[in-house]
């Protein structure tokens, strides 16, 4: 292909080089996974995750809160944080949260990239824990984290030497559940836009639940007349090697359940949020 005549037209820049961990990453996605989306109403949840923003005066994201109820409906289904190990099954006792952060670089472009994050025991974490958690990695240059840098080492790598590693990380359970956690949980939320919007993410765990849009739409009431209401979009993979229909069921009603109820926006939440707050400011 020939260069363009006009000279003005574009611009050259290095090639990030945390988009190679992306690419070899991804090429080890699961082969057997199976998509299936829902919408929750949210409503009522929605307006506790406000209150307590509001009694706080912390944020409070929908992120982390639907991340911590995705770590409970995980835990109750063993499958969901195993790893095959030839011909041996390893499953961890705990949920390991791998998500991502959206982060800017430190090259001269200052290109955003996603960088993960682990929430590491995140089923035994209160949602006050959970939240503070997300929001102090939010707030730091994540990039001088061992584990980042890490990435970033392997991505300096020539590439033969990146596939073969980064392959034996994705099939070693201990190495994987260091490096990227034992179950995925990312956004599409577009904050401001009300429609739908649901995500089929590259699945690297038994499961992986990708969160959308959450906005309004009109369902049912007692009645069977519309009201309006404010609904979350979520998708879920699961590696069907692992898993079948009725555990996926069970995961998702339990999840459905934990949403709608708002769990873990509550009082001792406040009252967590508060301490942590002065803990911060005494320190």
């Amino acid at each position: 292909m020939s260069r363009p005549s006009r000279e003005t037209d574009f611009k050259i820049t290095p090639w990030p080089v945390l988009r190679n961990s992306i690419a070899h990453v991804t090429d080890n996605a699961r082969p057997h996974t199976i998509h299936g989306t829902i919408q929750i109403d949210v409503t009522d949840a929605y307006q506790r995750l406000l209150e307590v923003r509001r009694a706080t005066r912390v944020a409070v994201s929908m992120h982390s809160f639907v991340l911590g109820c995705v770590a409970r409906a995980a835990a109750t289904q063993p499958m969901m944080s195993s790893f095959r190990w030839g011909n041996r099954l390893v499953t961890f006792d705990t949920v390991d949260m791998g998500t991502v952060i959206d982060q800017y670089a430190t090259d001269a472009m200052r290109t955003r990239l996603p960088v993960v994050y682990i929430v590491r025991e995140a089923d035994r974490k209160s949602m006050a824990q959970i939240n503070w958690e997300i929001r102090a990695a939010s707030r730091r240059d994540l990039g001088q984290d061992p584990l980042m840098k890490f990435r970033r080492r392997l991505s300096r790598l020539p590439q033969p030497v990146q596939r073969v590693m980064f392959r034996r990380i994705m099939r070693d359970p201990w190495q994987h559940r260091r490096v990227f956690g034992t179950f995925g949980f990312t956004s599409v939320q577009a904050p401001g836009i009300n429609y739908p919007a649901h995500a089929f993410v590259t699945n690297l765990f038994t499961g992986t639940v990708a969160m959308g849009n959450h906005h309004q739409a009109f369902l049912p009431d007692e009645q069977g007349q519309p009201v309006l209401r404010r609904v979350l979009d979520l998708s879920g993979s699961f590696d069907h090697d692992y898993v079948d229909g009725m555990p996926i069921v069970a995961f998702g009603r339990e999840l459905v359940g934990l949403i709608q109820s708002a769990h873990g926006l509550d009082d001792e939440f406040v009252r967590e949020t508060r301490e942590l707050v002065r803990a911060e400011k005494a320190g």
